[in-house]
């Protein structure tokens, strides 16, 4: 008899990932990214497959010595859970929701 293949704990069935970046003036950058993961199975069952998008506003002029960065992660605000080992008491685990960032980086 035929049966179908086992997959393993939280190996996803697809995953895929696209990013563009686009220099804009004076020193200015926009990029973003979207990563998608498909169907998961957990101990109980499926977790069902997810997308999420990022942006992320760059200011860089490279005469200066501090970057600024000004982000978005989960932008559509996707509700998503990661399945989880036997370490753990519940099947899976709520990820955050939208979040945003402000970043400055010195550069040496």
């Amino acid at each position: 008899t035929e049966s179908d293949p086992v997959r393993a704990l939280n190996a996803p069935h697809a995953i895929a990932r696209v990013s563009a970046a686009l220099p804009l003036a004076a020193g200015w950058g926009l990029a973003a990214s979207a990563q998608h993961m498909g169907q998961r199975v957990s101990r109980e069952g499926r977790v069902p497959a997810h997308t999420t998008v990022n942006a992320h506003l760059v200011w860089d002029v490279p005469t200066r010595p501090l970057v600024w960065s000004l982000g978005v992660r989960n932008l559509l605000d996707e509700r998503y859970a990661d399945p989880v080992g036997p370490e753990f008491l519940q099947d899976t685990v709520p990820r955050r929701g939208r979040e945003y960032w402000l970043e400055a980086r010195w550069r040496w």
